[in-house]
Formats: C-alpha cells, sequence, structure tokens
C-alpha cells in the first residue's frame, strides 16, 4: 500500500528485533525519499516484489 510517500507492506517471513528476538513483527512502514528514482514501482515489479 502506498499513500503520498509513505509505503505500508507485510513481510512473507516475520522479522526478528534486532535488540530483542523475541519480539517479531512482519508489517512494515516506512517513507520514500523526495529524491527517490521515479522507476521504483517498476523495479518492485521486475524483481517480484509486489
Amino acid at each position: 500500500v502506498s499513500t503520498g510517500e509513505t509505503i505500508q507492506g507485510t513481510f512473507k517471513e516475520a522479522i526478528a528485533d534486532p535488540d530483542n528476538p523475541d519480539i517479531t513483527s512482519a508489517d512494515f512502514t516506512t517513507q520514500r525519499p523526495t529524491f527517490a528514482e521515479d522507476d521504483l514501482l517498476q523495479r518492485l515489479i521486475d524483481n517480484d516484489v509486489v
């Protein structure tokens, strides 16, 4: 899911917290930098990410 510069998603497998391996999460939220390349979506598609 992408809204504006925010990207949200779910990893295929949960990732452990580096500070506490007992805590895991499969969901993520990140910000796309304003200087990012315009071909991001195509690169994700080409690499079977979306």
